[in-house]
């Protein structure tokens, strides 16, 4: 069931997502990243994930020529590998983790910062959607690469939408 908070161009609930998850322009990104050692989020993935998603490989999807991690990739880099995961123009994408450092955020980030309109954040990520019995799926979705040809959009206007997401999330600022 929806809510009158779901918002696909920032937050939507699992509800949503359920009420949605066989649209055919639907895109649904497990962004799970852990700082500490010893967890793997591409094993956790393997093991279970909500039907239809696709992982987001925080280390990989980043800016390889500086010296500091996880920084944005190229625009090219970044368009290369969502045509790679099928993610294209005319995609709602919904991101989500299941990790304690909130990595959806960054990924929602990305996206805007891209040029990407249409992405939403899971509110309560892949635990909430286990805690309320909704099924996780198992096997790796088959993935058809597509073309996408938005570019970045001002980095000003991104960044003003994370602090409203931190905000609306009930990050301490």
């Amino acid at each position: 069931m929806s809510t009158d908070s779901d918002d696909p161009k920032v937050l939507v609930s699992t509800g949503w997502l359920a009420a949605h998850l066989n649209d055919p322009d639907l895109r649904i990104i497990d962004a799970t990243w852990f700082l500490e050692p010893g967890r793997d989020a591409r094993a956790e993935y393997m093991a279970a994930h909500i039907p239809g998603a696709r992982f987001f490989d925080i280390d990989e999807i980043a800016d390889k020529r500086s010296e500091l991690p996880h920084m944005a990739p190229q625009p090219e880099m970044f368009i290369s590998r969502m045509r790679a995961m099928g993610i294209g123009d005319g995609h709602q994408v919904v991101v989500y983790d299941n990790s304690p450092v909130r990595s959806a955020a960054r990924v929602w980030w990305t996206f805007k910062l891209m040029g990407k309109q249409d992405v939403a954040v899971l509110d309560g990520g892949l635990g909430k959607w286990l805690a309320e019995g909704r099924e996780p799926a198992f096997p790796v979705t088959p993935i058809q690469t597509i073309g996408w040809h938005k570019m970045r959009e001002p980095v000003m206007n991104a960044g003003i939408r994370w602090y409203w997401l931190k905000d609306r999330m009930g990050f301490a600022s």
